[in-house]
């Protein structure tokens, strides 16, 4: 794994709170094993990305384009034939031609004291050299945080989503019932 950053420090904070602008690449390899037919197999798998953050007085930015490489993970199945059973399996591409990608968008800026808006934008295509399994996905995420001390925060998002199949009308179909989502996390930082 490698990660270099640069960083120009506009004031002060500390971790996420940082003023400053920063620029960072990283890479990360190696091999994973799956087990198959009673035999082991090692699989690549390759991911990198590039990205940039900008966060002075109330405005925040961030913006990150990733690739993966190898192993790809496809979603979970229902592998039961049995109607009234559920099996549940993660589905694994392993090969090494396996291609995915995708990057986000994200702006945040503190309105009042403590309330902070929040836009996202995320795309996400997995499997690019493969139709029958080809799938893209997009959210739009808009919310409301308010920060209390510290890194104590609420956070209210809700998150347009769409995916699509284009090459698999099965799957697509799925896709298209996808909804929206609505969460509320609180994150608390314990010392």
């Amino acid at each position: 794994y490698g990660f270099a950053s640069y960083e120009n420090l506009f004031g002060e904070g500390k971790g996420y709170r940082t003023e400053s602008l920063k620029l960072y690449s990283w890479y990360q390899t190696g091999k994973r094993q799956l087990y198959s037919d009673g035999e082991s197999h090692l699989y690549d798998r390759i991911r990198y990305g590039m990205g940039v953050t900008y966060f002075h007085d109330k405005l925040r930015l961030e913006a990150e384009y990733m690739k993966g490489e190898g192993m790809i993970m496809t979603g979970v199945k229902d592998v039961n034939t049995n109607e009234n059973e559920e099996t549940w399996q993660y589905n694994m591409k392993a090969p090494v031609e396996n291609v995915a990608n995708g990057y986000y968008l994200l702006s945040s800026y503190e309105l009042y004291n403590h309330f902070e808006v929040i836009a996202r934008y995320d795309e996400y295509k997995r499997m690019k050299n493969s139709d029958i399994d080809y799938r893209e996905f997009k959210t739009l995420t808009m919310g409301l945080s308010y920060i209390f001390n510290g890194y104590d925060r609420l956070d209210v998002n809700y998150a347009l989503n769409e995916g699509k199949a284009p090459y698999n009308s099965t799957a697509n179909s799925i896709l298209k019932s996808m909804g929206d989502l609505i969460g509320i996390q609180y994150t608390m930082v314990i010392k």
